[in-house]
C-alpha cells in the first residue's frame, strides 16, 4: 500500500520526461532553503556574480531583489534574465515585494506608474480594484520575477502600527473583505504563472512596533481572529506560501520564527492544516538578530521552529557572500542534528513541488527530483 501511494505521489508531481542517464546524487539539496539578497544594480556586480555562482552550485534557491538593486528597467531585466537561464538544477526563486503604495519596487524609479496601497485600493470600484490587480501583476512578470512576496493579509486592527497600519498596507479589519481582496491580488498573478505569499503570519495588524527594528512582543494585543483570512485562503487552495513575521508571543512560545515557538507546528500546521511551504520574513531584521545573535544564526533557529524556506536579504558584513557562508552554516548544523536534517529534508520536498510550477521542468533535472522524492518518501515510510 505504501509502495502504491508513493508512486501515485511521485507520479502526480513530477509527470515530466525522463532522460536515460540517471544522477546518482543523493544528497539532500538543502540549498533550496535559501532565499538571499544581493548589492550591485547590474550583471557584472560583484554580489549578483556571486548569487549567480550560489545558484548555479544548488547553495541556494533563489534571490530577492530589494530597492538597492533597482537602477533601471534595462539593467533589472538583465539580470532577471540571467537568474532565469541560469545553469541551474532546479528553476529559481526570482522574488520581491510588490504590494502598491509604499511598498513598490517596481514604481517610478523604474519609471512606472505608482500603484495604490492597500488601503486605498479597497476603496475603489470592482472594475478599478481588477485593473490595479492586473496591472500589478502584469508588471511583475514583465520585469521577469515569478514570485511576489503578497498579499499583505494582516488585519487594520490598529491604525497607529508603524509598519501595517501607518504604511496603508492592510486592506481592511474586517477579515472577510481582506479574504476577497488578497485572493484577487493572488488571482490576478496566478494568471500570469507567478507565486504569491500570504504574509505576515501569525498576524501583524494589531502590533505596534515595526520588527524591522525590534523585537515586537503581541502577546497582550493578538487576536485569534487574524488568522482568520490564512484559515480561509487555504482552504480555498491560494496559499503558495506563508511567510512567517517575527512576531514574539507567550501565547505561542516566543518569537514565531525562532527555536522554541509552536507558531508553525500548532497554529499554522496542525491548526489550520496547512502542508505548504513556510517561509520566514528576512533573517537580518532587527526583531531577530542584535548583538547576540546573527543572522545566520536567527537562521539556523528558523529551521528548528519549523520554517522552509528562509530570505536571508544580507549578513552584518555586507560585503560577505550570503549564499556561501549561510550554506556552510547550515551544512554543519545538519551534521551535528538528525531530527534538523528530517525537517530540511522535508522542507526541500515542500520547496520542489512548488517550484514545479514555476516553469516546466527541464527533462535532463527531472530524474534529480524524481530520485530525491523517492529518497525522502522511504525515509518517511520506514
Amino acid at each position: 500500500m505504501k509502495a502504491r501511494l508513493c508512486s501515485s505521489f511521485i507520479l502526480g508531481i513530477f509527470f515530466v520526461a525522463t532522460p536515460a542517464h540517471a544522477a546518482n546524487d543523493t544528497k539532500p539539496d538543502f540549498g533550496q532553503t535559501m532565499i538571499v539578497g544581493f548589492f550591485g544594480t547590474e550583471k557584472t556586480a560583484p554580489g549578483f556574480i556571486d548569487v549567480m555562482q550560489n545558484l548555479e552550485s544548488g547553495r541556494i534557491g533563489g534571490v530577492i531583489f530589494l530597492p538597492r538593486n533597482m537602477a533601471n528597467p534595462t539593467k533589472l531585466r538583465d539580470m532577471t534574465l540571467a537568474v532565469k537561464n541560469c545553469k541551474c538544477k532546479f528553476p529559481p526563486f526570482i522574488a520581491l515585494d510588490e504590494e502598491g503604495g509604499r511598498i513598490q519596487r517596481l514604481g517610478p524609479k523604474l519609471k512606472e506608474k505608482n500603484l495604490p496601497s492597500a488601503r486605498e485600493t479597497a476603496l475603489l470600484s470592482d472594475e478599478q480594484r481588477h485593473d490595479i490587480f492586473e496591472t500589478m501583476a502584469t508588471r511583475v512578470h514583465n520585469y521577469g520575477f515569478n514570485l511576489n512576496f503578497g498579499p499583505v493579509v494582516d488585519l487594520d486592527i490598529n491604525p497607529k502600527n508603524k509598519i501595517i497600519g501607518e504604511l496603508g498596507r492592510s486592506y481592511s479589519k474586517d477579515h472577510e473583505e481582506v479574504t476577497a481582496l488578497a485572493k484577487e491580488f493572488i488571482e490576478a498573478h496566478r494568471g500570469r504563472g507567478i507565486l504569491t505569499a500570504l504574509k505576515h503570519f501569525p498576524g501583524h495588524g494589531s502590533a505596534q512596533d515595526d520588527t524591522h527594528k525590534v523585537a515586537v512582543d503581541v502577546t497582550a494585543v493578538w487576536k485569534e481572529i487574524e488568522i482568520k483570512p490564512y484559515a480561509n485562503l487555504i482552504q480555498e487552495e491560494l496559499a503558495d506560501m506563508v511567510m512567517v513575521g517575527h512576531l514574539a508571543s507567550r501565547k505561542w512560545g516566543g518569537t514565531a520564527t525562532l527555536k522554541g515557538s509552536t507558531a508553525i507546528s500548532d497554529l499554522l500546521r496542525r491548526r489550520l492544516k496547512y502542508n505548504g511551504v513556510v517561509i520566514t520574513d528576512d533573517m537580518f531584521m532587527g526583531a531577530v538578530r542584535d548583538d547576540k545573535r546573527t543572522a545566520v544564526d536567527a537562521t539556523i533557529s528558523s529551521f528548528y521552529a519549523g520554517a522552509d524556506l528562509v530570505i536571508l536579504s544580507r549578513l552584518e558584513n555586507q560585503d560577505e557572500d550570503v549564499g556561501r557562508k549561510m550554506y556552510s552554516a547550515l551544512s554543519n548544523a545538519l551534521e551535528k542534528n538528525d531530527a534538523l536534517q528530517q525537517h530540511v529534508r522535508r522542507s526541500v520536498e515542500r520547496i520542489l513541488q512548488l517550484k514545479h510550477k514555476i516553469e516546466p521542468i527541464k527533462a535532463e533535472n527531472s530524474q534529480n527530483l524524481i530520485e530525491s522524492t523517492k529518497s525522502f518518501l522511504r525515509k518517511l515510510s520506514e
